[in-house]
């Protein structure tokens, strides 16, 4: 069984789920902090760390904090809300950075429900461009991701990694 830490890097936010346990509130660890953090699990033999918040790609410092965990030789996740990172760009800087896993956080293959429940238009817009995105980003060469195909059918889509390309 894999040995993981958590790190909350930030309680920022830019949903507004309606379930939220967490709250937003102006409270963000620096990038010291989170290296002392990263340091302190791999002296304890973790394997690696999942990044959380709030929303942890709010954290202007997070690809810098993913590659140092890599360097630290400690696997980084995040889990994410996929706001941020359905801009390509972000996501590359975090795939360069060393980031392979990324858990997003999908409420409703329907766009009404999705929208209810996180109070944002976008959002399952947006987790659907994101998983195309980390197919192509996060899994270079092959794999798939799964992720929701429409909101009438709530099946699933899949993503080829190779492209980035639909297959279903």
């Amino acid at each position: 069984m894999a040995n993981i830490g958590y790190i909350q890097l930030t309680r920022l936010c830019n949903q507004k789920c309606r379930f939220c346990s967490n709250p937003e509130r102006e409270e963000t660890i620096t990038l010291e902090d989170a290296r002392r953090h990263i340091g302190e699990l791999a002296a304890l033999g973790y394997q690696g760390v999942i990044l959380t918040g709030g929303e942890p790609t709010l954290h202007e410092e997070l690809a810098e904090i993913v590659k140092y965990a890599q360097g630290s030789g400690i696997e980084s996740r995040i889990i994410t809300n996929g706001q941020r990172t359905s801009d390509a760009k972000y996501l590359r800087s975090l795939a360069a950075a060393g980031m392979r896993i990324m858990h997003v956080s999908l409420h409703s293959a329907r766009d009404d429900v999705q929208t209810f429940l996180t109070e944002n238009p976008d959002s399952l817009k947006n987790i659907r461009v994101n998983l195309a995105g980390t197919a192509y980003e996060l899994a270079p060469g092959g794999g798939d991701v799964a992720g929701p195909a429409g909101a009438e059918d709530g099946a699933l889509a899949r993503f080829d990694g190779a492209t980035g390309k639909l297959l279903k």
